[in-house]
């Protein structure tokens, strides 16, 4: 039996619709793709610049046979400051809440589940003092939710503005000095986690190939911004490659608060601490990249 003329027809349209459809799905994968991938511009600063050399606490001078003896000072009390409650980014449209995250059981560092707001790293320091890397991260996007608030964190050049609102209502400026992605299995952690060398502000997110069977997205996207205001001054802890985890062993043993209550309006920098050094963190993969 012959099909008609108008079958025929019919059925070319539909092939032509359904490859429609699969070129308009693989333009937006592309693009998708195109927009996760990220060139490096920049040079982050170096973290070892103003560290301390050793890990280990200097032997104490032995007394002069001629000295009086004096009492024995009391123990430094830890310098409180600001938390970081907020953080605007201008050019990519950011203005959103930030709240404290810690590590989970995994040793891999909590991003907020709203996609809509921004961790602050806890065990390390925070935005303001005059060193160490106080690192902010958040969801590029969401499988349920959508775009998350580092969505764009790709996108930010060398000279973009970066605002951190503190718990006393300070906004530190800080101007933003490189861009990079790097594969997750190679991220220098001891760097971007550092609690002493230059101060900066080091933002986290994820980008790269997104491989569904192997944990998400393969790449980190990592801004780092410098301070455009004067650091407060603290004295630096022992080692500059301490991880989170030995961070936050240190802030215990000098009797600092790390989490801070929904009441709280600032949190305590050990001003001196001897860091053992413990397991290093890892972020957590995600999917999409959450």
């Amino acid at each position: 039996m012959t099909r008609s003329r108008p079958a025929i027809v019919v059925f070319w349209a539909s092939i032509a619709v359904i490859v429609g459809a699969l070129l308009v799905i693989g333009v937006q994968r592309w693009q998708a793709a195109e927009e996760a991938n990220v060139a490096s511009v920049g040079q982050r600063p170096d973290f070892s610049a103003s560290a301390t050399p050793s890990a280990s606490p200097s032997p104490s001078p032995s007394p002069s046979p001629s000295a009086s003896p004096s009492p024995s000072p009391s123990p430094t009390a830890p310098l409180l400051v600001a938390s970081p409650m907020g953080v605007r980014i201008p050019a990519i449209d950011v203005d959103t809440k930030v709240f404290p995250v810690g590590l989970d059981k995994n040793d891999a560092i909590e991003i907020p589940e709203d996609i809509r707001y921004v961790g602050w790293y806890e065990y390390g320091v925070p935005p303001g003092v005059d060193r160490g890397s106080a690192v902010l991260v958040a969801h590029r996007d969401g499988r349920e939710q959508g775009r998350g608030v580092f969505y764009s964190l790709g996108t930010l050049e060398p000279g973009d503005k970066v605002y951190v609102i503190t718990s006393e209502g300070q906004e530190l400026p800080y101007k933003v000095v490189s861009r990079e992605s790097i594969l997750k299995k190679s991220l220098p952690y001891e760097e971007l986690f550092a609690v002493n060398g230059d101060p900066r502000l080091t933002l986290i997110s994820c980008g790269g190939f997104y491989d569904p069977n192997n944990g998400g997205y393969q790449d980190n996207v990592v801004v780092t911004a410098v301070p455009m205001f004067d650091p407060i001054s603290t004295t630096p802890l022992a080692s500059p490659s301490a991880s989170p985890t030995a961070v936050a062993t240190a802030a215990a043993s000098a009797s600092a608060t790390a989490s801070i209550a929904a009441e709280s309006v600032s949190i305590a920098v050990p001003q001196a601490a001897t860091i053992e050094e413990t397991s290093k963190p890892v972020l957590l993969n995600g999917t999409p990249l959450d």
